[in-house]
């Protein structure tokens, strides 16, 4: 007994030198090993993460926007583009740069405030401020100076041949009040929620949410929207041709009209007896 005991010890010792980790540690399932280092891409690799959500958010928002408006019309696949785009340059790649660069060092303090608990959130004043300061800035600030005008710059890249800032300015001019409306009905109190009561762990989470929902509307209002310049054009062209076809229609009735002789029938008492009857 006292032999095969030992032999034991030593077949132990043996693979545990040759592979230490697998024979203490049990190997994960497969489907948790995968979960977990799908976890690790955001900390990885966090600018491909972000330019690949957002990428797949816009995308998948203006996909969902155009079925339910246009059914089984067709796809615009131009205008898909151009929300693929926007995801992946604003969104993804200027959106990353200033919350973890710019806003880091304007709010240091806001990071610090969203690691807290909700009691311990409720007996700090001063980290509330901040969250307040850092929500004012996106909606004052950010929001209307470039979250909401870079939309139409990534639309006139891709709708049009060539770049046109008559068209771009015009459709900012148009839209923009209205736009900033239904960007603070939603983001406003969405922000304030997000950065004042949730953890770390669900700010993104909950921000991938809400903005699938809020670009879901962006393409369903503004996906086929025109510049005002091309609307007044349009309009013009209608009335024009309008107008031509009024000014041609008496000349050509009169070289159209045939004149047709006036026949006159005689008439007895009997047959006028008839019409009468």
């Amino acid at each position: 007994m006292g032999s095969l005991m030992q032999i034991w010890i030593y077949v132990i010792l043996s693979v545990s030198f040759l592979n230490p980790v697998s024979s203490f540690r049990p190997a994960a399932p497969a489907p948790l090993a995968h979960i977990s280092r799908a976890a690790h891409i955001p900390q990885a690799h966090p600018i491909v993460f972000a330019v690949t959500a957002t990428c797949i958010k816009t995308t998948a928002a203006d996909f969902l926007a155009q079925k339910l408006k246009n059914g089984d019309e067709g796809m615009d696949w131009r205008r898909l583009a151009g929300f693929t785009l926007y995801g992946a340059i604003y969104l993804g790649l200027f959106q990353f740069w200033l919350y973890t660069e710019v806003y880091t060092k304007m709010f240091p303090g806001a990071q610090v405030f969203a690691a807290k608990s909700l009691v311990q959130k409720f007996a700090d004043p001063v980290g509330a401020m901040s969250i307040l300061r850092q929500v004012s800035m996106e909606a004052f600030v950010h929001w209307p100076l470039a979250f909401v005008p870079s939309y139409y710059v990534m639309q006139e890249i891709v709708n049009y041949k060539a770049f046109r800032l008559s068209n771009l300015v015009g459709k900012i001019k148009e839209n923009w009040w209205d736009d900033m409306k239904m960007c603070w009905s939603i983001w406003l109190p969405a922000a304030t929620f997000n950065f004042g009561t949730l953890p770390v762990a669900w700010q993104v989470p909950f921000t991938t949410v809400v903005g699938f929902a809020y670009t879901t509307i962006l393409s369903i209002r503004r996906g086929k929207d025109e510049p005002k310049s091309e609307k007044i054009d349009q309009v013009q062209k209608q009335q024009q041709t309008t107008q031509a076809i009024k000014d041609a229609s008496p000349a050509f009735v009169k070289r159209v009209k045939v004149s047709v002789p006036a026949i006159s029938y005689p008439m007895n008492s009997t047959m006028v007896g008839a019409a009468i009857v």
